[in-house]
């Protein structure tokens, strides 16, 4: 998912997902945790801790969703056969 979450006037991204559903020869990907990358507008990022971030998406995330409740950026994180994570995000609230 890609937005401005921290509100600098420069996108960032959120990554998450694993693949565990794979050929019979071939181990599973699980080692993503999703990350927060914070965008300094030209082209450059900067990967945020889970502690900082609050990012910490483990699971077979199929599908991220950015959304706003008040002033807070929030992630829906979709897993497949697994439950719904909401994220709050708490770089989003440090530049403001």
């Amino acid at each position: 998912e890609q937005n401005d979450f921290n509100n600098d006037g420069n996108l960032d991204a959120v990554l998450a997902g694993n693949l565990y559903q794979s050929e019979i020869e071939t181990p599973r990907n699980d080692a993503s945790r999703g990350i927060f990358l914070a965008g300094d507008g030209k082209g450059n990022f900067t990967a945020l801790s889970p502690a900082k971030s609050g990012v910490f998406i483990p699971g077979d995330v199929k599908n991220l969703k950015a959304f706003q409740f008040g002033e807070t950026s929030y992630i829906l994180a979709a897993k497949n056969s697994d439950y719904l994570q909401v994220l709050k995000l708490n770089e989003a609230d440090q530049k403001k």
